[in-house]
């Protein structure tokens, strides 16, 4: 998308406070809400998620699959083999093929994950994407094409990514855990041609899915009815994307829809504003959402300040800016690791005659 091309000199002036013109934000627990019926639309692009086995005990190969055009690989993986490892990512085709690299994403490896999630949402949202690598893949020759982290990954340690490529035919990709020592490229081809398939557990997040979805309303939503919300995450109004394990050779979900992009449009009318709220419904939601109406885009990086945000409560809400009614809305974000789902998002008209909360991040 065009705005990503800018989004790195936009960031220093739009970084809005969650608390930010607060002062005519009633209690959005008081009102009763419309869901907005959404139209979703799968778009171009295919996704590798890595997820299954979540915990891998040993080096192995954790997920494998073919992209054709547009796609990502995404992982989400915790050493559990006791030892220090390595995870990687690679190609490995049968015939020779020239790739694209367009970005490498990763988030900070930690022990407690949520900040891991919260970290690569961020920058999925905010790093654009580089002049693309070109690489040339060798037929029956598996090449790595990222690591988690340049140094080996101690036990017990999340570690999550997301690497975006591009391809004229189709190529297999895998992500794999490799011994710590297996660090040269001699070691590398050796152990990725001998490693065996780690079983899937029981999350069955492992295999080629959709990559993308775009969704709208088709009616717009009428500032002066109802408040409006939009719920994401929940497996029914918002579906789980079924994709296919091609080391298992059987069908799978990705529950949760994790790796992949939505963009989300809400076409509005009337006149006067309206207030957009985040609000968890299952838990712990750390992560970043970028939000515009018709060029510049606000970046809101939901994290609790005093504990983890939605922890325990169904009453956090984030503000995400005053908007334009009449205007469309645009809402983009990758739902972060290491989160509980589902949440939506609330639209509530602004009135000059309503109670405040006071200014602060959890109203």
């Amino acid at each position: 998308m065009r705005w990503k091309r800018k989004i790195g000199l936009w960031m220093a002036m739009l970084a809005i406070p969650a608390a930010a013109g607060a002062a005519d934000l009633v209690n959005p627990f008081t009102e009763s809400y419309q869901e907005i019926p959404m139209k979703t639309t799968v778009k171009e692009g295919t996704l590798l998620v890595s997820d299954s086995p979540e915990y891998p005990n040993a080096a192995g190969i954790l997920a494998k699959g073919t992209i054709k055009g547009r796609g990502r690989i995404y992982y989400y993986n915790v050493n559990a083999s006791g030892a220090p490892v390595r995870l990687v990512i690679y190609a490995d085709n049968k015939k020779n093929a020239d790739i694209q690299i367009e970005r490498n994403l990763t988030g900070d490896g930690s022990m407690d994950y949520i900040s891991t999630g919260r970290t690569l949402s961020y920058r999925e949202a905010t790093v654009e994407a580089a002049q693309p690598e070109k690489i040339k893949i060798k037929a029956k020759k598996p090449q790595i094409l990222a690591a988690a982290s340049p140094d080996p990954i101690p036990d017990q340690m999340l570690v999550s990514g997301i690497l975006e490529v591009n391809t004229k035919k189709p190529v297999t990709f895998g992500v794999a855990v490799l011994p710590a020592d297996a660090n040269t490229e001699e070691a590398e081809e050796k152990a990725l041609k001998d490693l065996e398939v780690l079983p899937a557990d029981f999350h069955n997040r492992r295999g080629v899915f959709p990559m993308a979805i775009e969704k709208e309303n088709e009616a717009p939503w009428d500032v002066a009815e109802r408040p409006g919300s939009i719920v994401i995450g929940d497996g029914k109004i918002d579906s789980y994307y079924p994709g296919y394990d091609e080391l298992d050779k059987v069908n799978r979900s990705n529950a949760g829809n994790f790796g992949m992009e939505y963009d989300i449009t809400v076409h509005t009318k009337g006149t006067g504003q309206y207030r957009l709220l985040f609000n968890p419904l299952g838990g712990i939601y750390e992560g970043t959402f970028t939000v515009w109406e018709k060029v510049i885009p606000s970046v809101y990086n939901v994290e609790g300040h005093n504990g983890y945000f939605g922890n325990k409560t169904i009453y956090d809400v984030w503000n995400m800016g005053v908007w334009n009614a009449g205007n469309d809305l645009h809402i983009h974000f990758t739902v972060a690791g290491a989160t509980y789902l589902p949440f939506r998002f609330l639209l509530i008209p602004v009135n000059g005659d309503q109670k405040a909360f006071p200014a602060e991040d959890k109203v």
